[in-house]
């Protein structure tokens, strides 16, 4: 049996629109019902596969553990798994000791979250010597922008200069942290709040009635939230990217205010 491109669901949309697009085929591995990771759902896929997965993913916030990743690699030696960690500097485990021990994984980091610079367009692949060789012949010229290149230098300059990036990570972890424990007070029958370790969370209405209330809600108090009910496994869902300590706030008040409305219309007459 040929390898298969297996991709995990739901996880970062544009992996499998970018497969639609381009008519490649591919599997999905699929979290389970609390969107979490299950190993056992791989021990059918055959050598020569590439496994797709985000650890934290998005937009459910959930990690595969490391030790969970390195009993994959032991298990499908011949086949190759590709990790997004676009979020890694928001949770402690960390992949990337794995690289000395194996050869079939490729770590995917980026600019755009812990930094919030995704303007610039820059991100890396960490790989295996062999592998990153191999991928470099495939590349296309030009792959970054003079400016790109020159950002990047003046970010990783500033990294080693400050503290400034690790402070920022703590504070919005502790946010996070913070609206997970409020929402979760609040959310009564009518919604689920998953625990994240990005830096954001994803909330679920029970109802239609209540997705579309909350919603309602978070466009009164100026509220952007993204909206995740048309993708796959995630109707009625909202994914909440945490902000300043003024931005939470403004979408708990949004949320008290929801969920107060709905406990209300649910009262005995």
């Amino acid at each position: 049996m040929k390898g298969r491109l297996v991709i995990t669901r739901p996880s970062f949309s544009y992996y499998e629109q970018f497969c639609a697009a381009f008519g490649i085929n591919y599997d999905t591995w699929e979290l389970d019902e609390n969107f979490q990771y299950d190993p056992a759902d791989l021990d059918e896929v055959p050598d020569y596969s590439v496994i797709f997965l985000t650890s934290p993913n998005n937009p459910t916030g959930s990690v595969l553990a490391p030790d969970s990743l390195k009993s994959l690699l032991f298990r499908h030696p011949k086949s190759l798994f590709i990790v997004d960690e676009a979020y890694a500097e928001f949770t402690a485990q960390a992949m990337l000791p794995l690289l000395n021990e194996h050869d079939n994984v490729i770590l995917l980091r980026t600019f755009s979250k812990s930094w919030s610079a995704p303007s610039i367009r820059c991100g890396a692949l960490i790989a295996p010597e062999p592998l990153a060789r191999a991928l470099a012949h495939l590349q296309t010229p030009w792959q970054l922008s003079a400016f790109t290149i020159d950002a990047a230098k003046v970010m990783i300059d500033y990294l080693q200069r400050t503290n400034w990036v690790n402070e920022r990570v703590d504070s919005l972890i502790s946010e996070r942290e913070k609206l997970f424990k409020d929402c979760s007070r609040l959310a009564g029958a009518a919604f689920t709040v998953y625990p994240s370790q990005a830096n954001f969370l994803l909330l679920k209405a029970t109802s239609l009635e209540a997705h579309v209330a909350i919603l309602k809600a978070c466009t009164e108090h100026s509220v952007l939230v993204g909206d995740m009910h048309n993708l796959p496994r995630l109707a009625h869902c909202i994914r909440v990217t945490i902000g300043t300590p003024e931005e939470n706030r403004l979408f708990l008040a949004a949320f008290k205010k929801t969920t107060q409305k709905l406990a209300l219309r649910t009262l005995p007459r």
